[in-house]
C-alpha cells in the first residue's frame, strides 16, 4: 500500500514537472506542450483529492508548505508566459493595423 509520503513525493515531482514545462513553453511548441501541462495539472488535482480523501487534510499539513511553494513558482512562471504571449499579441495587432493602413493608403493613392 502506498503511503502518504510516497503519494506526496509523486505529487511534488509532478509539480516540478509542470514548473519545468512552463520554462520550456514558447511560441513554437505551445500547441504541443500546453495541453500536456494541462493534463498534468488535472492529474495533480486528482492525486491531491485522493490524498485528502484517504488521509484527511489535517494529516497532510506537513506537506502543505512544500506544495504551496511549488504552486507559487508555477503561478509566477504562468504569469510570465501570459505576459510574453500578451506582448506578442499586442505587437501583432500593431503590425496588422499598420499593414491595413498601408493597404488603405495604396488603394487611396490609385
Amino acid at each position: 500500500m502506498e503511503t502518504a509520503e510516497h503519494k506526496n513525493h509523486e505529487l511534488m515531482l509532478k509539480l516540478d514537472n509542470v514548473a519545468d514545462s512552463f520554462d520550456l513553453l514558447n511560441f513554437e511548441n505551445f500547441d504541443e506542450l500546453f495541453p500536456k501541462v494541462l493534463n498534468e495539472m488535472e492529474l495533480i488535482h486528482k492525486i491531491k483529492s485522493a490524498l485528502i480523501a484517504t488521509y484527511g487534510s489535517e494529516n497532510l499539513l506537513e506537506f502543505e508548505s512544500e506544495a504551496n511553494f511549488k504552486v507559487k513558482i508555477i503561478e509566477e512562471r504562468f504569469a510570465t508566459i501570459v505576459k510574453m504571449f500578451s506582448g506578442e499579441e499586442k505587437r501583432l495587432k500593431k503590425e496588422l493595423a499598420s499593414s491595413m493602413n498601408k493597404k488603405k493608403l495604396s488603394v487611396y493613392n490609385r
